[in-house]
């Protein structure tokens, strides 16, 4: 049965960001979506943020839920109200935006409302999806001949990304109820019990640069310098940070940006933040 038209999701002004996180994180919850809301001002995110005991109050951007703390149960809870065919935006705590190319990725959105077959757009090509052999041989072009490639697998299923329920729902229903770390769900989401994750795509050209939060437990670099530079508060656990910077989709950026190296030499001085960035790829103006 062909998936229902999303022209209801694409007009709605609220689009649901799930959020997979706990109490523990909830420094990096709130990082994460005041950079949402520093480079993209006008997202229309509302990003549920389950909780176990510290609730947060709600907002027009932010609702928080009570889950379970099990990983599984978490997703789980926050996707009960959803349909299989709905879309949210899957947006985990221990990533980051850093640079958005909002006016590319709304044609993006834009050009999704036409789209019936697709399970998932990820607009940010790194890592091992720079690899053939972690893309399949499917190839679709949006209005624009941008292009598409078909992903194999869940590969780079914890990147922020435009995903339909079923995905995300299906594959934590496949976990066990007790995930004693994090990191186990690279290889649970290999096992042969989960079911096989279709029609997800990765755009050829990257339209956003995102940072990890933390590395084995411990903040990351970049992840201290960010919070820290605009003022925000630290995780309540927090005692050092790792010197290790994770940075994700930099080079794909500018390379597939096509950007002059004058702009690209600015921009790696100021990859954590600063206003001319956001101004450079949408317009705005702080003034």
């Amino acid at each position: 049965m062909p998936a229902p038209p999303i022209r209801a999701w694409f007009e709605d002004p609220i689009l649901d960001a799930i959020v997979l996180t706990c109490d523990k994180y909830r420094a990096l919850t709130e990082h994460m979506i005041f950079q949402y809301d520093r480079l993209w001002p006008d997202h229309r995110f509302r990003f549920l943020i389950p909780f176990q005991h510290d609730r947060g109050p709600d907002s027009r951007k932010c609702k928080f839920v009570r889950t379970d703390p099990s990983i599984r149960q978490t997703v789980l809870t926050l996707l009960r109200d959803f349909d299989d065919e709905d879309w949210v935006y899957w947006a985990i705590d221990d990533k980051y935006p850093i640079i958005l190319d909002v006016p590319k990725i709304k044609t993006l959105e834009r050009w999704l409302e036409t789209q019936q077959s697709i399970n998932g757009v990820l607009f940010c090509r790194c890592r091992k999806l720079n690899k053939q052999k972690y893309l399949n041989s499917i190839i679709i072009h949006d209005q624009e001949s941008n292009k598409y490639l078909g992903r194999n697998g869940y590969e780079q299923i914890w990147l922020h990304q435009l995903i339909r329920v079923k995905i995300l729902r299906r594959l934590f229903q496949a976990f066990p109820e007790v995930i004693d770390c994090p990191k186990d769900m690279d290889a649970l989401k290999k096992l042969p019990n989960v079911p096989v994750a279709d029609l997800l795509f990765v755009r050829d050209d990257t339209l956003a640069i995102f940072g990890e939060s933390t590395h084995r437990g411990v903040l990351t670099s970049n992840c201290s310098e960010s919070i820290l530079k605009y003022k925000l508060r630290l995780p309540m656990w927090f005692q050092q940070t790792t010197c290790t910077r994770i940075i994700l989709g930099e080079e794909e950026f500018w390379r597939s940006q096509n950007r002059s190296l004058a702009w690209f030499a600015r921009a790696r001085a100021a990859l954590s933040g600063g206003t001319w960035l956001r101004q450079a790829l949408t317009g705005a103006s702080d003034a």
